[in-house]
């Protein structure tokens, strides 16, 4: 059968690469001492990009720093917080914000998953996209994402109100020695 799910998934290839990419953590004081020691933890599986270690990266226009300070001061609301910087050198990425292709070969995926969920009787609406990205995060070490920080406003729309790009990162390997580089 043409364009299932198992013919994406067998048809997904990573070219490697040896990037470089800078991120930007924000925790509570408390699981800042906790990287630290005993390094980052994964986030659980149903956060928006899978599950992996979460961060913000600088771009021209948008700030990584400001963005991971968002984080915790304003959604997070910790009283005392870090903003840890490290290297992280993935091999395999899938870039959602820099490669057309990455975002085609997404597409794809997300299509056929949302196919099945329908010929499964279930409805559009409660398609959940997660999936897409639980089938990735076991195949790419770090997934860069534009997303819109605005989404967890009450008041969002369709204009992008605080553009942000996030990394998740699946392979805890990738990941360099912190740094702090801002504490509230």
């Amino acid at each position: 059968m043409k364009g299932t799910l198992s013919e994406n998934r067998k048809s997904i290839i990573f070219i490697e690469v040896m990037a470089s990419y800078i991120g930007y953590h924000g925790t509570d004081a408390f699981g800042a001492k906790q990287i630290e020691e005993y390094g980052f933890q994964d986030s659980s599986p149903d956060c928006w990009l899978g599950p992996g270690i979460y961060f913000f990266e600088s771009q021209p226009s948008i700030d990584g720093v400001e963005a991971a300070e968002w984080w915790v001061k304003n959604f997070k609301r910790y009283s005392q917080w870090v903003i840890l910087e490290t290297n992280i050198c993935p091999s395999n990425v899938l870039d959602l914000f820099g490669s057309k292709t990455d975002r085609i070969k997404f597409d794809k995926v997300k299509q056929a998953l949302l196919k099945k969920h329908l010929e499964a009787g279930k409805r559009e609406i409660d398609f959940d996209v997660n999936v897409a990205f639980l089938l990735f995060t076991r195949k790419v070490d770090m997934i860069r994402s534009l997303v819109d920080g605005a989404r967890l406003d009450r008041f969002t729309n369709f204009v992008v109100g605080y553009p942000q790009i996030q990394l998740c990162v699946t392979k805890s390997q990738c990941i360099g020695t912190p740094k702090r580089i801002k504490e509230g």
